[in-house]
C-alpha cells in the first residue's frame, strides 16, 4: 500500500533540492548534447583554427532552434507545474 502520510517541510525541501539538481543536471546533458550534434553538422573546415561565416551562422541556426525549442518546454513544463499546485 501507498504511505499517504504528509512530508515534513524539510523532507519535501530535500525532494524539491534534489529535483532541481537532476533537473539542472538533465539541461547540462542536453546541452552538451546539442553543442556535439550543431558542430558535427556545422564545422566541416578544419584547416583553419577559426569558423568561417557559413559554420558560424550555422552554428547559431542550429543553437537557436534549439533554444527556442527548450523555451518553449520549460515554459509549458512551468504551466503544468504551476496548474499542478493549485
Amino acid at each position: 500500500p501507498m504511505n499517504t502520510t504528509p512530508l515534513s517541510a524539510a523532507d519535501q525541501a530535500e525532494i524539491d533540492r534534489r529535483m532541481n539538481r537532476m533537473e539542472a543536471k538533465d539541461i547540462a546533458i542536453t546541452g552538451d548534447k546539442v553543442v556535439e550534434m550543431c558542430f558535427r553538422e556545422c564545422v566541416k573546415n578544419f584547416h583553419t583554427r577559426e569558423m568561417d561565416k557559413k559554420e558560424k551562422e550555422c552554428l547559431r541556426n542550429c543553437s537557436g532552434k534549439y533554444t527556442d525549442m527548450m523555451n518553449r518546454v520549460y515554459q509549458r513544463y512551468q504551466e503544468i507545474r504551476t496548474a499542478e499546485e493549485e
